[in-house]
């Protein structure tokens, strides 16, 4: 017996189930919501075959009520087939849950396929979260359920969680997360994640975070970070950040060794204008199985009224392997209502390979993409791009896309 659970088909059941009140408790309902047709066309870069891949999304907001006890049915997903037949695109189902407000208490319910945010992890689930809390005190997330892998909506994984956010403080905000999944029946993954923030006088905030993995007692990433805002022109910024891959307890890669990668970095943006911004950034890059890498990028950014905007980027990087890189990107109106944009990306690596030889590798990328509102509620979108690469010679790749809001 297949013991795997179908999400998309247990998800649809409990919208449904919903959607069939009697019509009398749904006379007050709204919808609103946006339909997008997408059409593809690109070459594989090795063979050169031509794929074709077409992609129809819904996304729907149906509403009753409004406050305290207000009621929602959300839905997103994409159906998708390759007119080419030469790559297989997934249809998914990326959330559709309903939600009561007050549901007991004052507490929220959402039951169905939802995305789940929290310091400890941000899952996608098939199951049930309850939002509750006392003003002034503190707002508690509970929330389990079957975990989603979009990809692959075939699984037999669950996890279930608890998040605490503090209310206590004006000017502090903390987060304390604890989640736990489970595969086939036993402990795969158990994290404990705490973030704060707090205000550094009227122009500036410190903030920092963490998750703790508890099966592995190793810390899977931490973030220390301050921002700065001295004045009304220039914006400062400083983080330090360290990461080290996590598994499942049931996977294969957990018994292997892992690095730790650690990144210090500070930033600064400088307002000429009401127009004009320039910004640039330092990053000090540490591996330890890899020689240490420094990144710098600068460059400049343009917002005008009307439509007119852009910005052009340069990166430096040395280290295991050097990159010189720069993007460029113009955005305009033209006639007949049209919003274009415009832009090139050109980069450089360069890196020692195992013969002890340099290993020169370049790329090149040209777009064009225009925009066009055909009505009050339908636009047009369409995107042509161009790729070229030592390694893969070039490539072409379009993307047409129109959508419907209602």
């Amino acid at each position: 017996m297949d013991h795997q659970r179908k999400c998309p088909f247990l998800v649809f059941l409990i919208i449904l189930s919903f959607l069939g009140i009697p019509s009398t408790a749904r006379s007050d309902w709204s919808f609103r919501g946006d339909t997008t047709t997408v059409l593809e066309s690109y070459e594989d870069p090795v063979d050169r075959e031509n794929a074709l891949p077409f992609y129809q999304y819904l996304r729907l907001d149906m509403r009753e009520g409004s406050g305290e006890d207000a009621r929602r049915i959300r839905l997103y997903g994409r159906l998708a087939f390759d007119f080419a037949d030469e790559v297989d695109p997934d249809s998914r189902l990326y959330y559709a849950y309903f939600e009561q407000k007050g549901f007991w208490k004052g507490a929220d319910l959402r039951v169905g396929r939802q995305w789940v945010n929290t310091v400890a992890g941000s899952p996608i689930l098939d199951g049930i979260r309850l939002d509750t809390g006392r003003k002034g005190l503190f707002d508690v997330s509970l929330f389990g359920g079957g975990y989603v892998v979009v990809e692959d909506d075939d699984t037999d994984d669950y996890l279930w969680g608890v998040s605490i956010k503090d209310d206590l403080w004006d000017r502090t905000d903390l987060t304390t997360s604890y989640l736990q999944k489970w595969v086939d029946g036993d402990l795969a993954n158990e994290v404990f994640g705490f973030s704060g923030r707090t205000r550094v006088s009227t122009r500036g905030s410190a903030y920092g975070e963490f998750q703790y993995d508890m099966l592995s007692r190793i810390m899977a990433y931490y973030l220390a970070g301050i921002r700065l805002v001295p004045g009304d022109r220039w914006t400062f910024k400083g983080e330090y950040f360290a990461h080290t891959p996590v598994f499942d307890a049931t996977d294969v890669y957990s018994v292997f060794a892992v690095d730790e990668y650690r990144e210090a970095t500070v930033s600064a943006d400088y307002r000429l204008n009401r127009s004009w911004t320039l910004f640039g950034s330092y990053s000090r890059e540490i591996y330890e199985s890899f020689d240490d890498s420094n990144v710098v990028e600068a460059g400049c950014e343009l917002r005008k009224p009307g439509g007119y905007g852009g910005y052009v980027a340069a990166v430096y990087r040395d280290g295991e392997e050097d990159l010189r890189g720069i993007k460029v990107d113009y955005r305009m109106p033209v006639p007949y209502d049209i919003r274009l944009d415009v832009g090139a990306e050109f980069n450089v690596y360069n890196r020692v390979d195992d013969d002890g030889d340099d290993d020169d590798t370049s790329a090149k990328r040209y777009w064009v993409e225009g925009a066009k509102s055909l009505a009050e509620d339908l636009s047009l979108r369409v995107k042509v791009e161009r790729v070229e690469s030592i390694v893969y010679d070039y490539y072409n790749r379009g993307r047409i896309s129109l959508r419907y809001r209602f």
